[in-house]
């Protein structure tokens, strides 16, 4: 079971005040080994603070590691608090990450925000330059006029004649009063939540939003729940019947909602069903006898032109799949279809001598390595140029070998990222000549393939989807496609397990034949830590330049005027 290590830090902000803070380490065998892992960031409301509510009992319960901190002004953080200015919030988030990458490593994976903070949350991807993955909105405010009705009549003629009213509640279990002034007031009101513009314009596609709301909420209408929803693209939305603005009585509820909003399956199954066409055509493609079959296209880049258009992955451009060894008839007629005009094989040569169906050979160019002799009458009929680029070009594999390339995907996430490492260290003359294709023959559609479509072929969509731009996120979702598509049963994996004496466990063979998010986001992690960066990767070890690299990521993507439909 995981032990949960707490640590309270002391961090300045940005006018030397003292941000205080709980950092909660969701393993203690992390603890010396942060750097890389995912952090979310727990905010709270108007008078909370980082204890607040249910913020404590959610932090020790998420499966990634958190901070929760007092804002300037709230808690034990220095400074004055204020009505309005919701800049300051961000300047704080900004502040606290900054350090905590700066310190321990961390990447930014989620913000989850209650009320206010959740106004903070959105507003921070909306106008912050950070790619965030995920946002939990807990019952933010988008009505910022309704305001006006929550104080009362009063207090706003008090605004007007006086320049300032006296709200009286509660904090921290005592009354206070609270001096607001017009200039508060006033800024508070012109945050731009209910203009919706940064929320449809700016909120990336990549920046998954849950908002959660309860019915009976007494301070924000659950109407502010749903226009969240109608507007931002990547959108959950959740609804706590009963549930009052703080959830009491439903934090169990409340907190049940998020974990498995973070679960790996429902993630993968979201972003399978949100991505499943595009513009209005499939991205998973049956191909009869093929497995793992999809385009690569798509995806939305992070191209920044002075154009203001929005650039994707080419659709019907590059695909990826499984062997192609037990193809039927009907595959052959869809692949023709597609017009695919060559197919790289990235298998190496003990792979390829399998039976092969007869009316294969109809279709691939070039098949001697496969073990089989083509006539000539059958090359005439062919219309797609196989071409074999091995990543491991070794002749013979023995069983030893086979223990011992099967053994690190048993270990999880770090075992892919270490083989995915040595196929970007291998696969070197590979991934050149399939980029070779990209830069000379923009026009002509092509296929990767592998034994499984996972590995050798995942490293090379990695490579692609990198040069495009495409934010991690959505390429580390991208490769956990293939295990949707292609899922193992008990008897399956017993079988595995006896092919190698049971030397791995059931469990083992099903961690291995997996491809998860995690094991990409290492593999990532990893890349920049060896190469840099994509560009350096490409140049130094695939031996491009500049200007060809250029080129090959324009014959890549193109501009949409429009959002690939979902």
């Amino acid at each position: 079971m995981a032990t949960t290590v707490c640590n309270k830090l002391y961090i300045k902000n940005n006018q030397e005040q003292t941000i205080v803070g709980i950092l909660n380490i969701c393993n203690k065998d992390t603890l010396k080994r942060t750097n890389g892992s995912k952090l979310g960031l727990i905010l709270h409301g108007t008078l909370g603070h980082k204890n607040y509510l249910f913020q404590k009992k959610l932090a020790s319960s998420l499966p990634f590691d958190t901070f929760r901190f007092d804002f300037r002004g709230n808690g034990e953080s220095e400074g004055e608090r204020k009505y309005g200015c919701l800049k300051n919030d961000l300047d704080d988030i900004e502040t606290v990450f900054d350090f905590l990458q700066k310190e321990y490593g961390y990447s930014l994976y989620a913000l989850i925000g209650h009320s206010r903070g959740a106004m903070a949350a959105l507003l921070f991807v909306a106008t912050r330059n950070h790619n965030v993955p995920y946002v939990v909105n807990i019952s933010a405010r988008y009505s910022m006029e309704a305001t006006r009705k929550k104080h009362g009549s009063d207090a706003m003629q008090a605004l007007e004649t006086q320049g300032h009213f006296y709200w009286k509640t509660r904090s921290r279990g005592q009354e206070i009063t609270w001096k607001i002034t017009k200039e508060e007031f006033s800024d508070w009101l012109t945050t731009p939540m209910h203009l919706g513009i940064y929320l449809v314009k700016n909120i990336p596609e990549s920046t998954s939003v849950l908002t959660i709301h309860g019915t009976d909420d007494e301070i924000i209408y659950v109407t502010d729940a749903t226009i969240f929803a109608n507007l931002i693209p990547n959108h959950t939305l959740k609804l706590i019947d009963g549930a009052n603005h703080q959830y009491s009585n439903h934090t169990d509820e409340l907190i049940n909602l998020i974990l498995e909003y973070y679960s790996p399956e429902f993630q993968s199954a979201r972003f399978l069903k949100r991505n499943r066409v595009i513009k209005n055509v499939p991205r998973m493609i049956k191909i009869g006898g093929v497995k793992n079959f999809r385009d690569l296209g798509g995806w939305k880049c992070t191209i920044n032109n002075d154009d203001n258009l929005v650039y994707y992955v080419r659709p019907r451009f590059v695909f990826r799949s499984a062997e192609l060894s037990m193809i039927s008839e009907d595959g052959i007629a869809a692949l023709k279809v597609l017009n695919i005009q060559k197919i790289f094989d990235l298998r190496s040569n003990p792979n390829l001598f399998k039976a092969v169906p007869a009316y294969v050979l109809n279709f691939i160019e070039d098949i001697d390595c496969y073990g089989l002799k083509l006539t000539s009458s059958l090359r005439n009929l062919a219309n797609a140029q196989r071409i074999h680029t091995p990543v491991f070009p070794e002749s013979s594999i023995s069983r030893e070998k086979k223990l011992e390339s099967f053994a690190p995907f048993t270990a999880g996430p770090v075992g892919f990222a270490q083989v995915y490492i040595s196929i970007l260290e291998s696969g070197k003359k590979a991934f050149r000549t399939i980029f070779e294709h990209i830069l000379y023959h923009p026009n002509s559609p092509f296929l990767v393939h592998c034994r499984a479509g996972r590995d050798r072929t995942g490293v090379f969509a990695m490579l692609l989807l990198k040069l495009a731009r495409v934010d991690d996120e959505t390429i580390a979702r991208e490769y956990e496609i293939t295990t949707q598509t292609q899922g193992y049963d008990e008897n399956e994996l017993q079988i595995i397990s006896d092919k190698f004496n049971t030397a791995f466990t059931i469990e083992e063979c099903g961690h291995a034949l997996t491809a998860q998010y995690e094991s990409m986001i290492l593999t990532l992690k990893k890349f920049y830590e060896k190469y840099g960066n994509t560009e350096s990767y490409f140049i130094n070890e695939l031996g491009f330049t500049k200007e060809e690299i250029h080129q090959i990521e324009n014959n890549l993507v193109e501009p949409f005027l429009s959002q690939p439909d979902e």
